[in-house]
């Protein structure tokens, strides 16, 4: 199996994994709803220098099981604070719900 790397303006269908390329933030959140991760970029954007990292994601980029663990052990395990944000309850997001709680 290998990794595709992420393309902007591109669908995936989940069928291949992929590597969002991001580097460690301190605050990653995961969600769906594109328009929350839409308003917390342009919030985080008005931020001071001082302001903690912050790294965004959509659940939906991380269907694979191989993106989820890669994402997980390069971007959650080294947080200070992880939000996921689960429209649909954990069962939406099973095997990544599981992956976030045991990191």
């Amino acid at each position: 199996m290998h990794l595709l790397a992420a393309q902007p303006g591109t669908v995936s269908d989940g069928t291949e994994a992929i590597d969002l390329g991001q580097t460690p933030g301190e605050i990653v959140v995961l969600s769906a709803a594109d328009t929350e991760l839409a308003l917390l970029s342009d919030a985080a954007a008005l931020q001071g220098e001082d302001a903690p990292s912050l790294r965004l994601a959509s659940t939906m980029a991380l269907s694979h099981n191989l993106s989820v663990d890669t994402y997980v052990e390069a971007m959650v395990a080294t947080a200070r604070v992880v939000v996921v944000r689960l429209l649909g309850g954990a069962a939406y997001w099973r095997y990544g719900t599981d992956e976030v709680a045991a990191a």
